[in-house]
């Protein structure tokens, strides 16, 4: 790179310094990193330090230069950055990911709200929604779910019931007892922040359930057990093949799979070839029907993905105790089980669970209601009782071939239905 060129060619006095700034990029040249001094900078945590920081920023003079209402719509601007901003310490929970939420989105949020309330006019709040959805917070978003929590705080936060406007009773801020002062003094806004704790986030502040801190360390241990068991793994490829290590990290689950597969006979027997309905099920012009031949073929799928999983912890098996060659796919295979994750191999035969112990669970469990379900077929009577979804491999195509198969005994186009759901017994529904 040119300036670790520019740097190192450099004969500087003595005392002289370069300070950089930069935020964390791949590319940023690790030589030139190595030859650093390194300082880390990170904003105290809590929703007061961060709306206490943005206050900091805005001078007196620009809270007081508008109206009460633009004073109002500046702090509640302030307080939802923090909110979007300190979410993230509840991932997965608060926000599906880490989100950069920047001072520039805050920046650019104030430059609407100048515009909003330029005039003395009154805010369009749908545009003001908009407008910091779409062409700002929203634009960093990546998950449905996420887009559907920042809006609902948009329209919580910039609306008349935290403003006053149109008469309207002023609501407090949530989890707090905060209510907006109608002035456009500085120190008025700031006062307001020190009837907030000095402590860290509360999960009230973000609309939260208390025990979320729960959640969060779940997935934080989760997380640090899964980098431990990769840099085991990485320590122990690295040296090649050890027999011990992988019999000690492999074998736990070769047992649980003897179990699960020992437990019901049918689930390695291979499916007999798909039957004809039975003529009282059947439609007049012969063949099975759609959810029939489904449940046929779900059988099908489900026996590939049982034998599958069977074939890689058999020969697994086999290696550890030395009856057997190592070949590269065991190796491959083996090297992602011991790093806590599904391989390859049974991913293409059914996408399911991303631990290699709960996918075996679910993938015997599927197929043993999924063999019940075939005897049903044999009957005629699979609908006539009630059908889990997630007893099936592929439920979204259960739901395709449910739908033909109404419409067949309908007489309607299968465009004109329509998938209704409902809480309650089933004599409610007619």
């Amino acid at each position: 790179p040119t300036l670790e060129k520019e740097i190192y060619v450099l004969k500087p006095h003595e005392d002289f310094r370069l300070f950089l700034t930069s935020e964390a990029h791949p590319k940023f040249p690790s030589s030139l990193l190595e030859g650093c001094l390194k300082i880390t900078y990170e904003a105290p945590p809590g929703l007061k330090r961060n709306v206490s920081r943005t206050y900091e920023v805005w001078s007196q003079q620009y809270i007081a230069d508008g109206s009460p209402l633009r004073a109002k719509l500046l702090f509640l601007l302030a307080w939802f950055h923090a909110v979007v901003q300190e979410r993230r310490a509840y991932v997965p929970q608060g926000w599906t990911k880490f989100y950069e939420f920047s001072f520039a989105d805050l920046r650019s949020g104030a430059d609407i709200i100048d515009q909003a309330c330029s005039g003395g006019s009154e805010p369009q709040w749908s545009q003001l929604h908009g407008l910091l959805e779409r062409a700002i917070y929203g634009g960093r978003v990546d998950s449905a779910y996420d887009i559907v929590v920042l809006r609902t705080y948009l329209q919580q936060f910039f609306s008349n019931e935290m403003t006053g406007g149109g008469g309207i009773r002023v609501r407090s801020l949530p989890g707090t007892a905060i209510t907006l002062p109608n002035s456009a003094r500085h120190a008025d806004y700031t006062a307001m922040l020190t009837e907030l704790d000095d402590e860290n986030n509360s999960p009230s502040l973000f609309s939260l359930p208390v025990n979320v801190d729960r959640t969060v360390q779940v997935a934080n241990s989760k997380h640090v057990i899964t980098s431990l068991r990769t840099m085991a793994v990485a320590a122990g490829v690295s040296k090649g093949f050890d027999r011990e290590a992988w019999s000690a990290a492999l074998q736990p689950l070769l047992r649980s799979w003897d179990r699960l597969v020992g437990a019901d006979q049918n689930l390695k027997r291979a499916p007999p070839p798909p039957a004809a309905a039975s003529s009282s099920a059947a439609p007049s012009g012969g063949g099975a029907l759609p959810v029939d031949a489904f449940v046929e073929l779900e059988r099908v799928r489900g026996h590939r993905a049982v034998m599958e999983v069977d074939r890689t912890l058999s020969t697994l098996g086999r290696v550890l105790k030395g009856t057997d060659l190592l070949t590269p796919a065991i190796f491959a295979a083996g090297k992602c089980l011991m790093e806590g994750t599904v391989p390859p191999g049974w991913e293409k035969r059914w996408e399911g669970p991303d631990e290699p112990l709960a996918y075996c669970k679910a993938v015997t469990q599927r197929m043993t209601a999924v063999v019940e379900m075939t005897e049903r077929v044999k009957s005629g009577s699979l609908l006539s009782k009630p059908v889990r979804l997630e007893h099936f491999f592929h439920p979204e195509t259960f739901l395709n071939a449910l739908r033909q198969q109404m419409a067949r005994q309908a007489g309607v186009a299968i465009d004109s239905l329509v998938l209704v759901t409902a809480w309650g017994l089933t004599s409610e529904l007619e």
